[in-house]
């Protein structure tokens, strides 16, 4: 078996209960009864924690083998719902898979794990660590696709073997996308960013628009701007028009919102006080804060970016119900444009808004 670590960098909104309840159940319950031994090497450092998981590689797992796994079934059709307990995932996976499974968590949890549901919002992710220690890394793929799916509400099938197909060929595109990287990050970001493209393409023109507005309004309501910091970035005139145009409590209402909803106020207004100009520079500001900041570099090459598609500034300036509204083809027309800015960004950059766009898409799931 290849060792393989998994660095749990953020928690995806779809994770599993059998974790969460697992863990209490070995905390809260009868003090006589015996806890079972972590088996899993955790080093916490500050929101990072790093788990070794040992899978054997697709490729070996494939190749004939005395040792082979023996497979019940795969979790290549698997599907996730509220009602998914962790018996449908044994029942899915190899014995040997789920013997180890039941080792690692010890049998008091592993028999509760079996009647729980696998879905929930709050869990550590670090205590998945046993469960992904067991499982092949086609397995993890799978379960991953079959998490992301179960988050967007479904997605059609052609989309989902798409998907599939592309994150068994690149496991490190879902791993970002749930919020996991192997350890050492073997591909670079701007690798895992065209894996990620290549997933999205996957997806229908109505999917695609109903993920990039998760996307952003996660990105917003995770972003520490405000639309004080929008207004700051009026020029004097364009200050005072919006002011004069607003009523006291819409602009009051602006100035503490969050980007995307204080444009939204501001929209009502906007196309008769602000220039395209500041609408440009909007948008390079708020990428920049979405992301906990940017180099001069890449905030100079975005406004480049923003001035050659102007139409793609001219949505986001529309406000939210604007993006909403917009039919599904005309917005991917529109924002298709949109994977040109990451061109200007560093590794580094690319990297960061890999990782904001996986708690970008947990914090709009629980909206």
């Amino acid at each position: 078996m290849k060792q393989t670590k998994l660095k749990f960098r953020y928690l995806f909104s779809v994770v599993l209960t059998l974790i969460l309840t697992a863990l209490l159940a070995a905390c809260d319950g009868d003090d006589e009864t015996e806890e079972p031994t972590d088996t899993t090497t955790t080093t916490v450092l500050e929101t990072t924690t790093t788990v070794e998981v040992t899978t054997p590689t697709t490729e070996s797992a494939a190749a004939p083998s005395e040792e082979a796994p023996t497979m019940m079934g795969d979790l290549r059709d698997f599907n996730l719902t509220a009602s998914t307990t962790g018996q449908d995932l044994i029942d899915r996976i190899s014995e040997e898979e789920a013997s180890c499974i039941e080792e690692a968590f010890g049998e008091t949890i592993f028999q509760f794990m079996l009647q729980s549901p696998l879905l929930t919002q709050n869990a550590d992710p670090s205590a998945a660590g046993p469960l992904f220690n067991c499982m092949t890394t086609e397995n993890v793929v799978l379960f991953s696709v079959a998490s992301l799916d179960a988050q967007a509400g479904g997605w059609a099938p052609e989309s989902r073997e798409c998907i599939t197909t592309v994150s068994l060929e690149h496991p490190q595109a879902i791993f970002i996308r749930m919020g996991l990287s192997l350890e050492g990050d073997p591909e670079s970001p701007a690798e895992t960013l065209d894996y990620n493209v290549l997933i999205h393409e996957c997806l229908t023109n109505e999917e695609k628009k109903e993920f990039t507005l998760a996307l952003w309004l996660g990105l917003d309501q995770n972003s520490p701007s405000t639309g004080q910091d929008i207004y700051d970035l009026l020029t004097e005139s364009e200050a005072q028009c919006v002011a004069e145009n607003l009523s006291e409590q819409q602009f009051a209402a602006m100035m503490a919102a969050q980007p995307l909803e204080a444009v939204q106020i501001g929209s009502t207004v906007g196309s008769q006080c602000i220039s395209q100009e500041t609408n440009e520079k909007i948008f390079t500001n708020v990428t920049s804060w979405a992301m906990g900041g940017v180099s001069e570099e890449t905030l100079s090459c975005l406004g480049d970016f923003a001035k050659q598609y102007p139409e793609f500034v001219a949505l986001l300036a529309a406000g939210l119900e604007a993006l909403q509204n917009i039919p599904a083809d005309d917005f991917v027309r529109i924002t298709d444009v949109g994977n040109a800015q990451y061109d200007c960004m560093t590794e580094e950059e690319l990297l960061t808004i890999q990782e904001n766009a996986t708690t970008a898409m947990s914090t709009a799931a629980e909206q």
